[in-house]
């Protein structure tokens, strides 16, 4: 949706600021740098136009003559500054006028009213020093025109000055050729801001479009609708999040699967004993059974059970909350795995199995967290003596920064359908508990920052536990 505080709404404000602000600059700086360029080149022809105007009136009398009274020779100086003018074609309509020692113009053959009255202007700009060699630039503005020009000492071939030349120019024109310069440039940044701006619209909706979808499902999978996935052409960190988005959809979408499968299973598993408990106590109370001491045996065990199954769960539970904060220590891993097999071995001999182990002889410490770790390797015997037919072998080995444990069984293995689902909360397999116990065990590996693998060998199910050193 696009609204003035939208992703889409401060792109577009964004890059429409940034467009104004470049064309001002544009627009700053090109005329600054005209400006810079033509006062240069137009300084640079006045001295070239003085270089020559020096030369071509080097060998001509001692003074200006006045074309009323010398025409000839009149003829000869004016003919040299026309030459010398003629051969600069540029935006520079150059004109002259020629001052004498005595600071007074010299009228030309066609001199009109108003030529006369600037004439005495530009008398005005004649430096007091009659030997001044230095070329003057000069800038006289009337109501009409702003003129630009350069005062010329003139010397002839003995040094004496004769008077001077002053080169002047209307730069009306240089004005409105910028003037000109400027609107094409603004209309071309008006152009150009006009498609950048249509560009930064259908950019701004393409990058803010991706967030709207992501939010549309983000408000599906908070009304747990977690079935729909995302699917939208993005690069980059947008196509990342929408992958983690989907796969946290798939997870949630497993976790509620999971969760009413696990509600399904611990409602048989409960009600199961709790059947079986409530009939042999009626029966006890109704004095339908007569073997009480097998009853209370009965009842026992099924308290039992369920004992063992809350217990699990509350386990499961605390190491999912701050009371599952882990202890770390340094531990003696063959230490740990010795009290292991202890807990179990009683389980193992009243069923006629046994538990061998082969260690490396050194000893090796690791960073662990020894109640939780004998949790985890105690589940992962029990399932292993629960299926064996007669060994559960385990063994201890080092390689390079690693430990390796493996725990195996000679029991009939997974199916190839549970191998991915070992670990999963709640996953109950082919004869197999709630779930539980190995999905704890997952858990607590993973915290210790281990690796564990469930696998078939050739005698039965495998587990192996990768530790870091």
């Amino acid at each position: 949706m696009f609204t003035k505080d939208s992703i889409q709404a401060r792109i577009l404000k964004a890059n429409i600021l940034n467009i104004v602000l470049l064309v001002l600059l544009i627009g700053i700086l090109f005329n600054i740098s005209i400006g810079i360029y033509i006062q240069n080149q137009t300084i640079s022809q006045f001295n070239e136009i003085a270089q020559s105007v020096q030369g071509a009136l080097r060998n001509h009398p001692n003074k200006f003559p006045e074309p009323t009274r010398n025409r000839n020779t009149a003829l000869l100086v004016f003919g040299a500054l026309d030459r010398v003018l003629k051969n600069y074609t540029s935006i520079l309509d150059a004109q002259y006028i020629l001052i004498n020692n005595d600071k007074i113009a010299i009228p030309t053959f066609e001199n009109t009213l108003d030529e006369i009255i600037f004439n005495q202007q530009l008398l005005t700009q004649i430096p007091e020093n009659h030997f001044d060699e230095q070329k003057n630039l000069i800038a006289i503005k009337t109501k009409e025109m702003n003129y630009m020009g350069m005062i010329i000492p003139i010397l002839n071939a003995r040094k004496l000055q004769l008077g001077w030349v002053i080169i002047y120019s209307d730069t009306s024109k240089v004005n409105s050729l910028r003037i000109v310069i400027n609107v094409i440039l603004i209309a071309i940044l008006f152009f150009s801001m006009a498609l950048t701006i249509i560009y930064s619209i259908y950019t701004s909706k393409k990058i803010s479009r991706p967030f709207s979808v992501i939010n549309q499902h983000l408000n599906e999978l908070s009304k747990r609708n977690f079935h729909k996935t995302i699917h939208i052409e993005a690069n980059d960190e947008i196509i990342e999040l929408i992958h983690n988005i989907n796969f946290l959809s798939q997870k949630l979408r497993k976790y509620e699967e999971d969760q009413a499968t696990f509600l399904q299973n611990i409602s048989h598993e409960l009600r199961t004993p709790l059947m079986s408990i409530q009939s042999y106590a009626e029966g006890i109370k109704y004095h339908v059974v007569e073997d009480h001491e097998n009853a209370s045996d009965i009842i026992i065990q099924e308290t039992k059970r369920i004992t063992d199954l809350v217990e699990q769960l509350t386990y499961l539970s605390r190491i999912d909350t701050v009371e599952g904060e882990y202890h770390f220590e340094t531990s003696e891993l063959d230490g740990i795995l010795w009290s292991c097999i202890d807990c179990v071995k009683g389980i193992a001999l009243k069923n006629n199995k046994k538990i061998v182990y082969d260690t490396v002889s050194d000893t090796i410490k690791i960073n662990a967290d020894p109640e939780k770790l004998s949790r985890a390797i105690i589940n992962i015997l029990s399932n292993c003596i629960r299926h064996a037919k007669t060994t559960i072998a385990i063994k201890m080995e080092t390689q390079e920064d690693k430990v390796i444990i493996t725990i195996e069984d000679d029991g009939e293995g997974f199916l190839d359908h549970e191998l991915q689902n070992i670990f999963t909360r709640f996953y109950k397999g082919q004869n197999g508990h709630l779930g539980i116990g190995l999905a704890i065990t997952k858990e607590v590996i993973d915290a210790h920052h281990a690796e564990i693998t469930a696998e078939n060998s050739s005698l039965g199910a495998l587990f192996i536990i990768h530790f870091p050193r």
